[in-house]
């Protein structure tokens, strides 16, 4: 039996126990794990960039690039700058399929990016929440 099938029956046989292992692991050292996987996560920014884009949104590094500079690296919506990388988020439309033309609208601060998924993408309900504030503020 190779060591990954060995591994695999294993596993089998002991359901949980990994995650047994894990949880006493993270209990004895607490702050180790999160503190490794933050220097693994900046070291490997690109990689984890990359791979959500087009894991996601069907979307390259550089096709982000060109959103971002198009944008004046700022939210599509409101126009704050953005801080850097991780602060912009992608906007797409959730009736269209992942790859298809205008899938992706933009990129978006995360208040917007919230704002606009709370509102299910709808126009009216946001004009509606204009119209509400528009009252109670005037």
């Amino acid at each position: 039996m190779t060591p990954a099938a060995y591994q695999k029956q294993w596993r089998l046989n002991n359901p949980g126990a990994c995650g047994r292992h894990s949880a006493v692991y993270r209990a004895k050292y607490p702050g180790r794990c999160k503190a490794s996987k933050q220097k693994w996560f900046g070291k490997n920014l690109f990689y984890f960039k990359t791979k959500h884009l087009w894991t996601k949104f069907r979307l390259t590094l550089d096709e982000w690039f060109q959103i971002w500079y198009a944008q004046g690296i700022a939210c599509a919506a409101c126009g704050d700058i953005f801080e850097d990388l991780t602060a912009a988020h992608v906007d797409h439309d959730h009736t269209k399929q992942k790859g298809d033309q205008g899938f992706v609208r933009g990129l978006l601060c995360g208040k917007c990016n919230r704002a606009l998924g709370q509102a299910n993408d709808s126009a009216k309900r946001l004009r509606q929440l204009l119209l509400y504030l528009e009252k109670h503020h005037a």
